[in-house]
């Protein structure tokens, strides 16, 4: 473990798009270590406008140390610490954070997972005092994803959290598959408009249907989750940058030939690229501009599964 002065803080960035070389970076803490293992007495996510903050709470000053797994989760290991409160998810989604776990990884190591919806800039600092460690990540309490195009319209009021990331077979925005519908009702408000469908479930809506742009979703006839869209709303986009008005050239270009495609003719004539095994449908129709270009105008997230 490198050698570091007490007194030292330690500030790492991870880029947004860019995997952060973060092993084996070790912080210290602002006070004096003590000679019996800390415990971490919990753990409490706020949020203020220009940042969200992941505070561990220890009963004295600790030293820690960040360990790469994905680039879209944050891993603190705290060093010579013991567990004081009950292992698993202590905190569910919040900004960008999509929920924080927490375990004792080893003997002397209490592990603190933060997951992102997305790889995201941070830093992490020993907290001053008592002792504890602050995760800090600027624009994470409701900003939308880095990389959003230079006059992308803001998501829509309501929209879960402000997040605009598409994760195909996961979520989109703060709206994930499995998640309850009293959930995103509480993120989103209430439904523009509600479709029952029969031994189906039902759909819900955040956009009405003379303005047909925004989130919708159908849920099981237990509440949860099955399948997520946007529609005719370009803030939102995948991580290779696909997004409604994308072409279908683009769309093959950055994910392959689609597992298979479905022809619609009602309500107007459109093809969608099943991507089964991704999670992912991208429903395409001629560009009014230009015919000879089919381009995007809805994006489905579905559970992954391997064909047709």
């Amino acid at each position: 473990m490198p050698g570091r002065s007490r007194g030292t803080r330690v500030h790492l960035v991870a880029t947004a798009f860019g995997v952060a070389v973060l092993l084996a970076a070790v912080g210290s803490p602002t006070g004096a270590l003590p000679d019996e293992p800390a415990t971490v007495t919990g753990i409490v996510t706020q949020a203020s406008r220009d940042e969200l903050e992941v505070v561990i709470r220890t009963s004295a000053p600790v030293r820690y140390q960040l360990q790469t797994v994905r680039p879209d989760w944050i891993v603190i290991d705290v060093l010579a610490a013991r567990l004081g409160l009950p292992a698993g998810t202590v905190h569910s989604a919040q900004g960008v954070v999509e929920r924080v776990r927490v375990g004792q990884f080893a003997p002397d190591v209490v592990r603190v997972v933060v997951e992102c919806a997305h790889p995201v800039q941070f830093h992490v600092t020993a907290a001053p005092g008592a002792g504890g460690v602050v995760v800090g990540i600027p624009h994470g309490s409701g900003a939308p994803a880095v990389g959003a195009p230079a006059g992308a319209p803001a998501a829509a009021a309501g929209t879960a959290t402000g997040v605009t990331t598409i994760v195909p077979g996961r979520s989109i925005g703060g709206v994930r598959l499995g998640m309850a519908l009293a959930d995103v009702v509480a993120a989103m408000g209430p439904a523009k408009n509600t479709a029952a469908l029969p031994g189906v479930g039902a759909d819900y809506t955040w956009y009405a249907p003379s303005s047909p742009s925004g989130l919708g979703i159908r849920v099981t006839d237990a509440g949860l989750v099955r399948q997520i869209w946007v529609l005719n709303d370009i803030a939102y986009r995948t991580r290779d940058g696909l997004h409604v008005g994308s072409t279908e050239v683009e769309v093959r270009a950055a994910l392959g030939a689609p597992s298979w495609t479905l022809a619609v003719t009602s309500g107007g004539e459109s093809n969608t690229l099943m991507y089964d095994a991704l999670g992912a449908w991208f429903s395409v129709r001629s560009n009014a501009g230009n015919a000879a270009h089919t381009v995007v105008f809805r994006i489905d997230v579905v559970q992954p599964h391997p064909g047709p």
